[in-house]
């Protein structure tokens, strides 16, 4: 793999300088040749490369022999006419401001399920939000989304599920903030993490009430009881198998998140099948499980990357026949971003003591990794929410440009060196140098590439950071 910086040549046709930032990947005994800002991208032959190697190290002669490629770099903007811009400038603007888009509240650490991976190990205790401390963080996001000129705000529920048909805690956080919104004249979108165990009536007041939806579910019968069991031990399939047919009948906007652990990878091609069957989400995103909370409890094996990439290409093959999208979260070749996602100092996550985190994987004050992710809590006596802004200084530089693994990786503006929970949990939130995410991330990522190259353009890829384990 080559990066390349700007560099120069002169020839008979003027000066050129190559694309600010340029990687070369090689690919099937070819060259991807990808300049990220330019949305470029070519396959090219060795020796296209070997004069791009030229024109970088600025040795091309004036008037020299240009190979059949020089004109593709040239209508890529790969090559681009006259002297580089030697500044170079940062891509990604940072606003030092504390400046979220919306509030996510973890509803009660208790859950209806024991699942075996459970990052959080839900269920371990039962502490529940009071209605206080959910009234304060709607208060705050609605003031501070009318205060900054936003058009509106989201809210989120996650953690275990305390939705009720229309009865209590949940139902009262919902019309509160659709108040509370309309008030300030702002729109609100309000979701949430399901694991799919309710019954009917509150079913119906999900599809009655939320704009969407994120469902738990595993796959396949045997890998979802087995995966996913109730609190009791028992099965839960039947139970989300009757949610999900409620949700489609309602035609309920949702998409399927799905952990894989070592036993069941090599079935993920069947569950995939069967999730498309018998489900209307029309996406479905699949993550390899990750040893944190139940899943390092019970020594989960870890999954090998070559056969996570092997088994989702297959999986992928089978999403597309049925018009459904296969997504993972480290591969998003459609979107630049210097940041996984909005816990690198753009969140606000409240637990439901009144702590206050940017990491909805990182609840516990006793987790190892509480120390950089929270970052204040909500004074229950004033019922102002308290910000250590230091803290959230640090959750800034959570970016790809302060990872110096990843600056000679072509992935760098795509998954922005992946999840920061993640990599704390192998030791340090800026280094994914012993993660194993990284090649499926890779891999997966030059997939999409090469699907670009046979589709409508870079564009049509699309993505956005959205992971959750349990």
């Amino acid at each position: 793999m080559m990066a390349a910086r700007q560099s120069a040549l002169s020839s008979g046709n003027g000066e050129w300088h190559v694309a600010e930032e340029l990687f070369v990947i090689p690919e099937g005994g070819k060259f991807l040749v990808y300049a990220p800002f330019e949305r470029a991208l070519l396959l090219v032959n060795g020796a296209a490369v070997q004069w791009l190697r030229l024109v970088k190290a600025g040795r091309m002669a004036a008037g020299g022999p240009e190979p059949e490629a020089a004109r593709d770099f040239k209508d890529a903007n790969i090559l681009k006419p006259g002297a580089a811009d030697a500044g170079g400038g940062k891509r990604f603007a940072r606003d030092a401001a504390f400046d979220p888009g919306g509030v996510t509240l973890i509803t009660t650490n208790g859950c209806s399920m024991r699942c075996i991976y459970c990052y959080a190990s839900g269920g371990d205790d039962t502490a529940s939000m009071p209605w206080a401390s959910a009234k304060a963080a709607v208060d705050w996001i609605a003031a501070h989304a009318r205060d900054t000129g936003k058009s509106g705000f989201y809210l989120q529920f996650h953690g275990g599920s305390r939705a009720r048909g229309g009865r209590g805690w949940m139902a009262r956080c919902v019309e509160y903030a659709r108040q509370r919104a309309g008030a300030f004249g702002l729109a609100v979108r309000i979701e949430a993490g399901l694991n799919g165990v309710m019954n009917g009536r509150t079913t119906q007041w999900v599809t009655e009430n939320l704009d969407g939806a994120t469902l738990s579910l595993d796959g396949t019968e045997q890998i979802q009881n087995a995966q996913r069991p109730l609190s009791n031990g028992g099965d839960s399939f039947a139970v989300v198998s009757a949610c999900l047919r409620h949700l489609d009948a309602k035609g309920f906007a949702y998409g399927i998140r799905s952990t894989v652990t070592r036993e069941s990878l090599g079935m993920l091609p069947e569950s995939i099948e069967y999730m498309c069957r018998h489900s209307g989400a029309k996406t479905i995103q699949v993550e390899p499980v990750f040893a944190a909370g139940r899943a390092q409890a019970n020594q989960l094996g870890a999954i090998e990357p070559e056969h996570f990439v092997e088994q989702y290409r297959t999986a992928r093959k089978i999403a597309a026949s049925y018009g459904k999208e296969l997504k993972y979260s480290g591969a998003r070749f459609g979107t630049l971003t210097n940041v996984f996602c909005r816990a690198a100092g753009k969140s606000l996550v409240v637990t439901a003591e009144g702590l206050l985190t940017s990491c909805y994987e990182v609840t516990d004050p006793q987790d190892s990794r509480a120390s950089l992710f929270h970052f204040g809590r909500l004074d229950h006596r004033s019922g102002r929410f308290i910000f250590n802004h230091d803290k959230i200084k640090r959750l800034q530089a959570l970016s790809v440009e302060n990872k110096p693994y990843c600056e000679k990786c072509f992935c760098r503006w795509h998954c922005a060196g992946d999840c920061a929970a993640k990599l704390a949990m192998l030791g340090d939130a800026w280094d994914p140098s012993r993660s194993a995410r990284c090649r499926i991330n890779r891999e997966l990522t030059k997939d999409q590439m090469m699907q670009c190259l046979q589709g409508p353009g870079l564009e049509s890829q699309k993505g956005q950071p959205n992971e959750r384990q349990g």
